[in-house]
């Protein structure tokens, strides 16, 4: 009993230490998570926000480090990403909707962080990847309960952020 014990708390305090230096690496001590996931590849994607509101910036990576971020963090950022965000309830003619993406090109792709929710389907949150021709590279889902906070949350930066494009909203 007392060897399962030990083994059990080895194991908690691993994993434990394991997510907080995973944070670490992608969150600054001066930033807050707006939003983040993690998709079926193992892709980490985080967007944050400095806490005085300088900054954004979206972070992309794996389990052991950042491979890219975007933009430089300083207060031109924010005109860098794009917003896109449609609410519609649901009246009784239709379903409710709530799509959110954001989007910002690093050299010749063009990358789109989604959330969308469609009342009675399954949420669809994910990134996708076009050539700056409009034609989709790649689409990585989100692993189910990875997500943390809400890209809704950007609309009250809406008057900072770049106009972001509806054309990115449906992605199932």
């Amino acid at each position: 009993m007392r060897t399962t014990l030990s083994v059990f708390l080895l194991v908690f305090s691993m994993a434990f230490i394991a997510q907080n230096s995973f944070a670490q690496k992608y969150l600054k001590k001066n930033e807050q998570t707006v939003f983040s996931f993690k998709t079926k590849d193992s892709t980490k994607i985080i967007v944050a926000v400095d806490t005085n509101e300088k900054y954004i910036v979206c972070r992309l990576g794996d389990y052991l480090q950042s491979k890219m971020e975007f933009p430089t963090k300083d207060t031109s950022s924010w005109r860098k990403i794009g917003f896109y965000s449609y609410l519609r309830p649901h009246d009784g003619k239709g379903n409710g909707l709530d799509l959110n993406n954001i989007t910002f090109v690093v050299k010749d792709t063009r990358y789109v962080i989604y959330e969308n929710y469609v009342e009675g389907e399954k949420d669809d949150i994910g990134i996708s990847l076009y050539n700056l021709s409009g034609q989709q590279i790649n689409d990585r889902k989100y692993i189910k309960k990875s997500n943390k906070g809400s890209l809704i949350n950007l609309r009250s930066y809406r008057d900072k952020m770049g106009i972001g494009s509806e054309s990115y909203e449906n992605h199932n």
